[in-house]
């Protein structure tokens, strides 16, 4: 600190009152075993599937922030993982890994809807040929969201990077007039909700767009360096400072579809998500898990490559099915247009 300029924003938040949430802590988790064992042994010997990785996690855990400016906040907190992956092998032919993954508070995960998702998308992928797809909308499911547009927004919607001008969103801009984005740390649904930030402060619900871009998340430091309204969205282990970061989010689109995949290219899973440029917001990725949904046969697609831009992704969605969860992520499958295709 002596060697550091002075910088009157780096405070401690003061100590406020919290409103503790329900259904973030089961005590079932405390004694995990014989459930994590069910949950492994569930998957074996699947008919046709080749089961690379089976991951079982549970976990309970306290969270306490105490500092000297009057926050003392504790909260216990219960979380179960299970992740799944498989392929199939068919002579020399191997087909994509169709990696599927639930989060919860508690030992609910539905493990037959996990056994039949596996199964339906190693079909897919399993007989997979290039074929025309230019003009084609794409539709993302949620897992493709997790994988490529979390990521992005949670980028541009840092007070930070909006301060360094290094997000590609201003207030007030005009994305979608039927989309809606919400940081929801208090979602009973959601497995990533708590009371309080990592800082303490009592968490609230965050408008990122409505219409149009609306809130930039803070940590304390931030609200007051940037001049923004503090959002009590820090975020930290214990061995860093805190930073700002999403917790659930959460993306409504006004039009509903059940055919939302009808006519569409349909990705699951993208990879290169890395290459990305996060202050420009462009992406150009591989749909790994893909495939051509003609409305009565689906048709696995290999080597195509996705281009585009978050901003214009977002402005271009045109419907969106009901909404299931995918770790931080609460979205329907999104179908989108004017995303570029190579295939």
């Amino acid at each position: 600190m002596k060697v550091s300029n002075q910088d009157k924003d780096y405070l401690l938040p003061p100590g406020r009152k919290v409103d503790y949430l329900s259904g973030v802590y089961y005590s079932e988790v405390e004694e995990p075993f014989d459930k994590v064992k069910e949950y492994a042994s569930y998957f074996e010997g699947i008919d046709n599937l080749k089961i690379n990785y089976i991951q079982t996690r549970s976990e309970s855990f306290m969270v306490k922030v105490v500092s000297t400016e009057g926050v003392d906040v504790q909260e216990r907190r219960t979380f179960v993982s299970l992740g799944v992956a498989a392929n199939t092998v068919s002579g020399s032919e191997v087909s994509p890994e169709v990696f599927e993954s639930r989060e919860s508070r508690r030992f609910d995960i539905d493990l037959d809807e996990v056994k039949e998702t596996l199964k339906e998308k190693t079909e897919i992928t399993s007989n997979r040929t290039k074929t025309e797809v230019k003009g084609l909308d794409v539709t993302f499911t949620t897992s493709a969201q997790e994988e490529l547009i979390f990521p992005l927004i949670n980028f541009s919607f840092s007070g930070e990077n909006f301060y360094r001008k290094r997000s590609i969103f201003y207030p007030g801009e005009d994305i979608n007039p039927k989309l809606r984005i919400t940081d929801s740390p208090r979602r009973e649904d959601g497995v990533f909700s708590r009371s309080f930030d990592a800082e303490g402060m009592p968490t609230q619900e965050n408008v990122l767009v409505e219409s149009s871009a609306k809130t930039f998340l803070t940590n304390y430091y931030w609200s007051r360096k940037a001049s923004l309204p503090h959002t009590s969205s820090a975020s930290r282990n214990f061995t860093s400072l805190p930073s700002i970061s999403v917790t659930n989010l959460v993306i409504e689109f006004k039009e509903k579809s059940k055919d939302v995949r009808e006519g569409t290219v349909v990705v699951d899973k993208v990879q290169g998500v890395h290459t990305s440029n996060p202050e420009t917001g462009e992406f150009s990725v591989v749909g790994s898990v893909a495939w051509l949904d003609d409305g009565k046969k689906r048709v696995g697609l290999r080597e195509i490559v996705l281009t585009g831009n978050i901003k214009t992704l977002l402005k271009n969605v045109v419907s969106q099915s009901s909404p299931r969860r995918c770790g931080s992520l609460i979205s329907g499958d999104l179908r989108v247009s004017g995303i570029s295709l190579i295939i």
